[in-house]
């Protein structure tokens, strides 16, 4: 999405969905942000990453909308509801 808006991305970090941001990983992003002026990351991710000092106003969260097609929603939604069925009555057997 950065891209697309045609940001100067100077590095990106990739960590595994439910990352644990240790000190270390900090310490690298902070590294990284020698020549920079602010760190992009997930809504998600921000409240793990905002417990480090980073400086002042340089942490920022890109707030992500999923959207569906009416009938993808449908098919979700469904899918939802059918295995709460089954468990609810899984569990009066």
């Amino acid at each position: 999405m950065l891209r697309d808006l045609d940001a100067d991305l100077v590095g990106v970090f990739e960590y595994p969905d439910h990352h644990a941001y240790t000190s270390s990983d900090w310490q690298t992003i902070v590294n990284a942000m020698r020549d920079v002026d602010l760190v992009v990351t997930t809504e998600k991710d921000l409240v793990k990453l905002e417990r480090f000092p980073f400086a002042r106003d340089s942490l920022y969260a890109l707030r992500l909308e999923v959207i569906m097609e009416p009938a993808d929603a449908e098919a979700l939604e469904n899918l939802i509801l059918g295995r709460i069925n089954q468990r609810a009555a899984a569990s009066q057997a």
